[in-house]
């Protein structure tokens, strides 16, 4: 009897919301959505760069995933790593996050959730999970056809997600290290 209730107990406890990373895609008109690989919404609060008046990245806004996934509409979000499917989530604001503007245009950028770590931002497309060296870092990089998100921890890229925009963009400068990571090396 004993040993069932330790069992009971064990699997009662043993579900923890993994941490993960994410794409998030903002339409321009202050909506946002996250693309993962996580099967089940985030539980939680999801940390996730936003467009400021200047249309330049800042972190970081509270957002909730809601309702279930979707594969999305369009050109869909690929996981370059694993190859596993990735997921579409609505997100609504967390209660007392910032208003993002609704004129500030569309935006893509990165996300993370289920860490109580603290996002801070190093530039518009590196952000650190944590403050001090050698915490995993968050790199975004925006091609001609769509924008990656890289994790590289203890010096090996751990993540890298990808959503093709449909329609050709002007490139924005990517670091020398995102690029190596987007190719591989």
């Amino acid at each position: 009897m004993r040993a069932l209730l330790l069992a009971v107990a064990a699997a009662g406890c043993s579900h923890v919301a993994p941490a993960g990373e994410a794409i998030v895609r903002w339409d321009g008109e202050g909506k946002a959505w996250l693309y993962t690989t996580a099967t089940s919404a985030p539980a939680g609060t999801v940390q996730a760069q936003y467009p400021g008046a200047d249309g330049m990245a800042r972190c970081c806004a509270a957002l909730k995933a809601v309702g279930n996934g979707t594969r999305g509409e369009g050109p869909r979000a690929s996981d370059q790593v694993r190859t596993e499917k990735v997921w579409m989530y609505a997100t609504e604001r967390a209660a007392g996050a910032v208003v993002v503007a609704r004129d500030a245009g569309p935006f893509v950028g990165a996300a993370v959730f289920g860490t109580d770590a603290v996002l801070h931002q190093r530039t518009p497309t590196e952000l650190s999970l944590g403050e001090y060296e050698p915490a995993p870092q968050l790199l975004t990089c925006v091609t001609q056809e769509g924008v990656h998100l890289l994790k590289e921890e203890g010096g090996a890229k751990r993540t890298h997600l990808y959503l093709p925009f449909g329609y050709e963009v002007k490139p924005a400068a990517c670091s020398k290290r995102a690029m190596a990571l987007v190719k591989g090396s």
